[in-house]
């Protein structure tokens, strides 16, 4: 069965209501910035040590959309789409026939899901609002809430967005996500990174392999919980 998935819109949502800097649109929905683009199949260590220096916190946090994507890379049904991006050389020729099947015993498939937050609430513009070139373009120059509040009478303003996920609904789609990835014989290990609120800690545990493959870390802490995880993959090399 072929699923299909909604664009993420482009528009700025985050709006502090400054007259110099309202119309700010520096942490747009959709992602613009080189840090946050997806990295896929990346064999390159300083490649990967580039980018995950260059990385900042911004905007919202969804976790369940993270977890989608990283499971999504380990789907055999995504071979096509390596296949192509080595033979244009994006991706190195050593991850030509990736991701292999998940009933091949000669491979292991992992997930390591860090976050210090948990799933938010984020919003979405309506349809009849975003559903044309001029709407993107509309957006895409305006702070969506900055253009409301100048040129938009107030009671108007709820006519224009839509919720479009919250921390419950993110929460399930995360549970789903991790149970359908373990049912398939992917490996999971979460770290929650200083999170004080127990029910997103219990989220990551619950989508843990075992209580085992969860780290409940603070500081420097989270150097620890990588190392072990570095070791056990390892182990688990040797063995196969």
């Amino acid at each position: 069965m072929t699923h299909q998935y909604q664009q993420m819109q482009y528009f700025q949502w985050n709006y502090n209501g400054s007259y110099y800097h309202g119309n700010d649109l520096s942490e747009t929905v959709c992602p613009r910035w080189d840090y946050e683009r997806i990295n896929p199949w990346e064999s390159n260590r300083t490649e990967l040590v580039t980018q995950i220096n260059n990385l900042r916190g911004r905007a919202g946090t969804s976790i369940f959309l993270g977890l989608k994507w990283g499971a999504a890379l380990l789907d055999p049904s995504t071979q096509p789409l390596l296949t192509s991006l080595v033979g244009s050389n994006k991706v190195d020729s050593s991850f030509a026939g990736r991701p292999a099947s998940y009933s091949d015993t000669e491979t292991v498939k992992f997930i390591i899901l860090m976050t210090d937050g948990e799933n938010s609430t984020s919003s979405r513009i309506q349809s009849w609002a975003y559903d044309s070139d001029s709407d993107y373009a509309h957006w895409s120059r305006y702070n969506f809430n900055w253009y409301l509040d100048n040129y938009v009478s107030s009671w108007k303003h709820s006519q224009y967005s839509y919720l479009k996920y919250n921390r419950t609904l993110g929460n399930e789609l995360m549970d789903d996500i991790c149970d359908a990835a373990k049912a398939q014989g992917i490996v999971i290990w979460t770290i929650g990174f200083e999170i004080p609120d127990p029910v997103g800690n219990q989220v990551l545990a619950d989508c843990a392999t075992s209580p085992s493959h969860f780290f409940d870390v603070d500081g420097i802490e989270i150097s620890n919980a990588f190392s072990a995880i570095a070791t056990q993959i390892n182990n688990l090399k040797l063995t196969h």
